[in-house]
């Protein structure tokens, strides 16, 4: 809702938001509250849209509202005596973070010259309207992206993000012709923007280049390893003042860009909402099937992956348990204790990825290996074993091996908890045993 409200607080035309079923306002923007003669409190007051627009004290007898439909927009005229003017009237039933809203556009039958909108609103409402389809915050970011992509006929169009450091990082990308993108583990990129970029932000809201390549050889301080063709423009997205990431776009029509830029920019003010969305929404799942300290995946995670791996592929397991961790919090502390957890999950990470290792509580680890076969097993638990000697750490390793249609996962799961623990004790008879050691406090 704030970002709807944002978005249409400025048109240059009456906008209004009702409650279908109790008529009253929840939302009118400054052009509505002006003509209307509103205060800012109207929704504490709990004003219906019939007293507000018509002066009556019941519904409007020629009101749309009962026979609208859902994402349909009626088109119909209407004089207001109260304003002694006529109308153009929009309307149409609409969802808003889960809610059915009865919207109305009215706009008013001046001449062309002086009803000229600055944002092309019939594209923001449809496009609010298609993006309320979808529940997933990166569907909706892509379908606004597509839908703007088609608006400006551009070949392609990115969102960038921005993290704590100032780096940029590709988001989104949707190109003509190709299946939107999601970036995962992406590069950073590079822009080096110059003070005329940051002064056209604040006087214009965007910056826009006809020629990009003729720009970037006239000025080659501007360093990047973004590839762009022909036009070239790009939005800063920006939440509660602080800048979060950009958004851009490039090979588009110039002019049909020149006459409505203004809804370029005010699309800004929804994906940077999206964006803050993702951002929360991303972090929160992230949480859920991550381990805090180690970075790699939670059981939680792990039965994540699991839910969707076919049966049909093979799937290979090393399960670790780290000796000693006890004996190093009781003896050195439990900083040493959690840099020791700690140590082992960066070997695995960086050998095997985020995807493929989980802690699964106290000093267990797990590898899966996809689609791999039992001779890998073989190979991997011999070069972990190598790997944990050269760094003084004490591992114990047991692997399994599920072939489809045998054994079940959670049995397979067991195999290699068993096998490990067989390791375990021969490591603590001492025919493997490494002392581990650190410095005190960690």
């Amino acid at each position: 809702m704030k970002e709807f409200k944002a978005l249409f607080e400025t048109l240059e035309d009456p906008l209004y938001l009702v409650d279908p079923e109790t008529y009253d306002l929840v939302f009118l923007n400054k052009r509505a509250r002006d003509d209307f003669g509103v205060s800012e409190g109207y929704q504490r007051r709990n004003q219906k849209c019939y007293e507000v627009v018509n002066h009556i004290i019941t519904p409007c007898s020629f009101c749309k509202c009962k026979s609208l439909k859902k994402d349909c927009w009626k088109s119909w005229s209407y004089y207001n005596p109260r304003l002694d003017a006529s109308f153009r009237i929009h309307d149409a039933l609409i969802d808003i973070e889960g809610k059915t809203y009865h919207v109305i556009v009215a706009l008013s039958n001046r001449d062309k010259g002086e009803s000229a909108l600055k944002v092309d609103q019939h594209f923001l409402l449809d496009l609010l309207i298609l993006t309320n389809h979808y529940e997933s915050v990166d569907e909706k970011i892509k379908t606004f992206m597509e839908v703007t992509r088609n608006h400006f006929d551009a070949e392609n169009l990115f969102v960038f993000s921005i993290d704590q450091y100032g780096f940029y990082f590709p988001a989104f990308k949707v190109s003509k012709g190709e299946e939107p993108t999601t970036f995962v583990n992406p590069k950073r990129l590079i822009y080096s923007t110059d003070q005329d970029w940051e002064d056209s932000f604040l006087k214009k809201g965007y910056v826009y280049f006809p020629f990009w390549e003729e720009y970037v050889k006239e000025h080659p301080e501007t360093k990047t390893n973004a590839a762009h063709h022909g036009a070239f423009a790009v939005v800063p997205l920006v939440l509660n003042g602080s800048r979060i990431g950009f958004y851009c776009m490039d090979g588009f029509d110039c002019e049909k860009f020149e006459k409505d830029a203004a809804s370029f920019i005010a699309i800004s003010g929804f994906l940077g909402g999206f964006m803050n969305q993702k951002k929360l929404t991303d972090a929160a799942l992230y949480a859920s099937t991550h381990d805090f300290l180690t970075k790699a995946r939670n059981r939680t995670g792990l039965y994540e992956i699991i839910d969707k791996y076919p049966d049909s592929q093979p799937l290979g397991f090393l399960f670790m348990d780290l000796n000693g961790l006890k004996r190093v919090n009781d003896q050195k502390g439990h900083k040493a204790g959690d840099r020791y957890l700690c140590d082992v999950s960066e070997v695995l990470l960086s050998r095997y990825g985020e995807q493929a290792c989980f802690r699964l509580g106290g000093d267990e680890f797990l590898v899966l290996r996809y689609g791999k076969d039992e001779a890998d097993l073989t190979v991997e638990e011999a070069i972990l074993n190598s790997i944990f000697l050269e760094k003084n750490l004490s591992v114990a390793i047991g692997s399994a091996f599920f072939k489809s249609g045998h054994d079940s996962f959670e049995h397979c799961l067991n195999i290699a908890d068993e096998k490990m623990y067989k390791n375990k004790l021969s490591m603590k008879q001492g025919k493997k045993q490494v002392a581990v050691s650190f410095p005190e406090g960690g």
